[in-house]
């Protein structure tokens, strides 16, 4: 797609895709490789590629063409630059047998192939107009790249802030290990006051309790039975009724007794 930039007249733009198409490559490879053991060294040598790559375009190539490239574009591709390097730290520092291992080289990948494409695309055909020597910067390059793979690399600022957190891996998955301790003590507090009326409330059973203790619950009647049988109070409350109803029975008898007595003085007049 980009045969147009490898010709001898632009070496330097041709040595940025020829490191562009390396990593491609290695992303690939990392996709397809099965065992952890090959994972952590495809993942080691794009490090290395990545980090070297970065070093050669911040020193010489985006100084020489950033003149002449939009300003909001070039200072973007530093930032994703800064990105990489800071995932490229982390994985420095990792064995591969931690959690977010596969998914920090994986969210690396998105990014360098995002910020690849937007290179391609939006930096590198206005470079490629530009009245500059490219010869000699792709000679400046090249000999940067052998001293960095002779040499080593340099320690960056993100390999000190990573070291410097002392974190083997990612700061997301260390929030789910550890609980900050504001939220722990106010986890604490919230529990307590929560726990405070479930106790009173039990207390106040156990003192309703104690008052009725010794008490005679009347029982609850059972379906149809009367009033009086389920209430125990019915009983006193009948006696002063059997009273009234003995007293006047007893003077309607005393009536019958007078009625009888007469009717029998009439008889014997007769």
């Amino acid at each position: 797609m980009f045969e147009f930039l490898l010709g001898y007249d632009n070496e330097a733009i041709a040595l940025i895709v020829k490191d562009h198409e390396t990593v491609k490559e290695l992303f690939d490879k990392y996709e397809k490789a099965e065992s952890r053991r090959e994972k952590i060294r495809l993942a080691a040598t794009t490090v290395q590629e990545l980090n070297i790559h970065a070093i050669i375009e911040e020193e010489i190539f985006y100084p020489a063409i950033r003149a002449h490239i939009d300003h909001p574009k070039m200072n973007e591709a530093d930032e994703e630059h800064h990105v990489a390097r800071i995932l490229c730290a982390e994985l420095s520092v990792m064995d591969g047998s931690e959690d977010h291992y596969d998914a920090k080289y994986k969210v690396l990948s998105e990014n360098i192939r995002h910020h690849i494409k937007e290179e391609e695309h939006e930096i590198l055909p206005k470079a490629k107009g530009l009245d500059l020597d490219f010869t000699a910067l792709a000679s400046k390059m090249q000999a940067r790249k052998a001293q960095l793979k002779r040499d080593g690399l340099p320690t960056s600022l993100e390999d000190r802030m990573v070291r410097a957190t002392r974190n083997n891996d990612t700061p997301a998955r260390e929030s789910h290990r550890t609980a900050p301790a504001k939220a722990v003590a106010d986890k604490t507090k919230t529990t307590a006051v929560s726990k405070a009326p479930v106790k009173s409330a039990s207390r106040s059973m156990m003192e309703a309790k104690g008052k009725t203790a010794g008490k005679v619950v009347p029982k609850k009647a059972k379906p149809g039975t009367s009033k009086k049988t389920a209430k125990p109070a019915a009983k006193s409350a009948s006696k002063p009724k059997l009273k009234i109803v003995s007293h006047r029975a007893a003077s309607a008898a005393k009536s019958v007794r007078k009625s009888a007595a007469s009717t029998k003085k009439t008889r014997n007049k007769r």
